[in-house]
């Protein structure tokens, strides 16, 4: 069994990154997300916190490192999910935020990373030529 406290690996275009999904007791429940590049001083954490329409795991029967919205969910688990969450910070300027920044809202991404992954997996699923 892997140790859940023991960052991943994610390789990207030859740079590599470490990552890892926790969940945390900060003025309430929170899930993070925490990916760092190898030998850089300085990351990303996207926090998810519980709201009106967003959920996170709350010790019952839902899956640590998944978070939603009634109708939406990602696992923060998969290094896919992972990396589409790495690839929309990157368009919105990471890591030169990560530098300034402290922890961002995860929230911010979630659509856009869920758009991506969903049609990733469509793309996927499409049957090949015959």
């Amino acid at each position: 069994m892997r140790n859940s406290r023991r960052p991943r690996v994610l390789t990207v275009r030859g740079q590599q990154f470490r990552w890892r999904t926790y969940h945390r007791h900060v003025d309430g429940c929170e899930e993070v997300l925490w990916i760092r590049q190898r030998g850089a001083p300085a990351g990303l954490t996207l926090v998810f916190r519980p709201g009106a329409e967003r959920r996170i795991p709350d010790g019952g029967v839902s899956t640590a490192g998944v978070v939603g919205t009634r109708d939406l969910w990602l696992n923060l688990n998969e290094p896919g999910v992972v990396r589409a969450f790495l690839d929309a910070a990157v368009r919105r300027g990471f890591p030169a935020v990560a530098r300034t920044a402290g922890p961002c809202d995860g929230w911010e991404l979630f659509d856009e990373v869920h758009a991506h992954v969903t049609a990733s997996r469509r793309y996927a699923e499409r049957p090949g030529p015959e």
